[in-house]
């Protein structure tokens, strides 16, 4: 702005500023503020105003507010064109200049948030995160903002604060535009190197050191790429590209799971044992219970009815009771009642296996309901 004026606006801007106007008044407030906040960064916002640092009453939030507005129409008339009425006059722009007054504060800030990514990148070697420890990282919020301009640029929509000069400037510095692509890309090098080094991609947290976030990541693969397999790749979310899956063939990556070198699959859906036995009613381990059942697959086997079912229970339930009344009288020591149920342990198991081989020979399913 300095070249706008000249000599004699400059010797003539103190008089010129002593005249009685509202914007020499309203200069005079910035002038205030920026002895008192040491810059001239007022917001139209009062809420944006977070040099201010302390709780503002009513009126002073109505001040800064118009303070705000007022910096804000100072530096659209700047830029009007020579003639123009609205034009901001010389010894304005040399009064403003000895402020320390920002024309440009967007531009600026551009600036000096890429000097700020520029070392970063230097220092860490890759993109600063959004948050650190739960709040927000400034530098990270401003290149998440370059990614959306950098998108309304691309596909022409308007509000794009950003130029092809920027791009150039961004990728000088190595920006990353495709974030999840390149964190794709950081991790599958981590799992090639593992790969290399102990001869399988099974590196889940408890493989890798205990890192859980690589691990999670890799468990997230082997569904993708099992996905991928099957030809459900609609969803980049649910599937991996073609791409990706060849890079992953290239390291032989399996999207089984591997425990102590064995491979763990899905097992075919059979009915568990102790479904067996639930379905039988055995779970309580009662003798009885166990002859009943193995008395009615044998007589399914052989043709028989239910007809005796009720004599068996009863002859059983008969029996039970008299084993009861023996315990009863009999004081067995602790060695004794140890060995006693180890026996009816083995009895159980025995019943069991010999039910199931009874029904596999029937070739009934429910030996109970008949069906």
């Amino acid at each position: 702005m300095d070249e706008r004026v000249n000599a004699n606006t400059e010797s003539s801007t103190k008089e010129l500023l002593n005249e009685k106007s509202r914007w020499n008044e309203m200069y005079e407030r910035l002038a205030e503020y920026k002895q008192e906040h040491g810059h001239c960064h007022v917001m139209r916002n009062p809420k944006r105003n977070k040099s201010v640092g302390r709780k503002t009453d009513s009126s002073e939030k109505a001040n800064l507010q118009s303070l705000g507005t007022w910096v804000g129409q100072v530096r659209l008339d700047a830029r009007r064109p020579v003639g123009h009425p609205g034009r901001l006059e010389p010894y304005k722009i040399v009064a403003l200049d000895r402020l320390g007054f920002d024309w440009e504060p967007r531009e600026n800030y551009w600036l000096d948030m890429y000097e700020q990514l520029t070392l970063y990148l230097k220092q860490n070697g890759k993109m600063p995160p959004r948050f650190i420890h739960n709040q927000k990282f400034a530098l990270g919020q401003w290149c998440d903002t370059q990614l959306d301009n950098y998108r309304k640029f691309n596909s022409g929509k308007k509000g794009a604060y950003i130029t092809q000069e920027k791009i150039d400037m961004l990728n000088d510095v190595g920006f990353v535009w495709d974030k999840r692509g390149h964190m794709w890309k950081e991790n599958y090098e981590r799992l090639k190197e593992f790969n290399a080094e102990f001869g399988h991609c099974n590196a889940t947290a408890s493989n890798n050191g205990g890192d859980k976030s690589f691990g999670t990541w890799v468990t997230k693969q082997k569904r993708k790429y099992g996905n991928w397999k099957r030809g459900e790749t609609k969803s980049q979310e649910l599937s991996l590209t073609d791409k990706q899956a060849e890079l992953m063939n290239e390291i032989g990556f399996d999207e089984s799971v591997e425990v102590d070198g064995r491979k763990l699959r899905r097992p075919q859906s059979q009915p568990s044992r102790p479904k067996k036995a639930m379905k039988y009613g055995l779970l309580n381990g009662t003798i009885a219970g166990l002859v009943n059942a193995s008395e009615e697959i044998e007589a399914k086997s052989e043709g028989r009815d239910d007809t005796g079912q009720e004599q068996v229970e009863q002859s059983n339930m008969g029996n039970h009771e008299q084993a009861m009344d023996e315990n009863d009288n009999n004081k067995m020591d602790s060695s004794a009642v140890a060995n006693s149920w180890g026996d009816s342990a083995n009895a159980v198991s025995l019943l069991v296996d010999a039910i199931m081989n009874k029904e596999s020979q029937t070739g009934s399913s429910d030996p109970v309901n008949g069906t």
